[in-house]
């Protein structure tokens, strides 16, 4: 009797683990038919009616081929060229309202774009993402001439601009001195409401507190320190500039500023590779 009760015992348990098993393996397919549907097409996921277990993978929303009445293939002129002059580079209409990041840029422009290889960039601005043209400003612990341009209007757009206005943004070569601020917050704010899109400083900033909060523009320097510079009249705008490690600007170029750091692209090396003058 024992030995009988004892084969019984062991079938019952092994019956409840194969039960217990294949429910496992139901539960782990389902879950992954879910995270796959989810994967390939989100909107199909988000709007799920049936259980995950019935799910199927969607197709991938290739259109079938259409023929014309003479029995060639139409083609789809909406669609993007795969030809070998295609326009394989991003379009960012220097507007100030289309989303960028510098990382994707870089990675089409690869060494026609100029980066910043400081890692001490800091951002202490309203705005963490900003772009726009450059008007150059060289000085030394003397915020003579950023103060004269940031109390004027961005200068007026190049002739062949005439589908958008571009932004402009202030970029100052301080070299790299942390002994005063060139730059408070009575001159940012008065930079946003004349209409500039940000202010690059190699140098310090001071008030930070409430560069924070001018909301419209966007602020990256090398750090911050409460003394104030100098104003003696010197300086030079609209030359190059380098800030710091190779990084050069000249007035004119775009800049693009982000979480990542500061790329720039040269205005012609932008047209030619988009071929979008007019936005230009």
């Amino acid at each position: 009797k024992a030995k009988v009760t004892m084969n019984a015992t062991m079938q019952t348990i092994t019956c409840r683990s194969l039960l217990l098993a294949e429910k496992r393996l139901l539960s782990f397919f389902s879950r992954r038919s879910f995270r796959t549907a989810r994967r390939w097409n989100p909107p199909f996921a988000s709007k799920m009616t049936t259980s995950p277990s019935t799910l199927k993978p969607p197709t991938t929303g290739i259109p079938p081929l259409k023929m014309n009445q003479s029995g060639t293939i139409a083609t789809d002129t909406s669609a993007r060229s795969l030809s070998s002059n295609a326009v394989t580079h991003p379009v960012v209409p220097l507007d100030g309202t289309i989303d960028f990041a510098t990382a994707d840029l870089y990675d089409d422009y690869m060494e026609k774009a100029r980066v910043s290889t400081e890692t001490n960039w800091k951002h202490y601005g309203g705005q963490t993402k900003f772009l726009g043209q450059a008007t150059t400003v060289k000085c030394f612990e003397d915020n003579s001439r950023l103060k004269e341009l940031a109390f004027s209007k961005p200068p007026p757009s190049s002739s062949d601009e005439t589908t958008t206005m571009t932004p402009h943004v202030l970029v100052v070569d301080a070299g790299g001195s942390r002994r005063c601020a060139v730059m408070g917050d009575w001159i940012a704010q008065t930079a946003s409401d004349n209409g500039w899109a940000g202010v690059i400083i190699y140098g310090c900033v001071r008030d930070v507190s409430i560069l924070s909060q001018i909301q419209d523009l966007g602020i990256m320097a090398l750090g911050s320190t409460p003394r104030k510079s100098t104003r003696r009249g010197e300086g030079q705008v609209n030359l190059p500039v380098e800030l710091g490690k190779g990084l050069v600007i000249h007035p004119g170029d775009y800049v693009f500023c982000d979480s990542d750091g500061i790329l720039v692209l040269n205005p012609k090396v932008y047209r030619a590779a988009t071929g979008l003058q007019q936005l230009m």
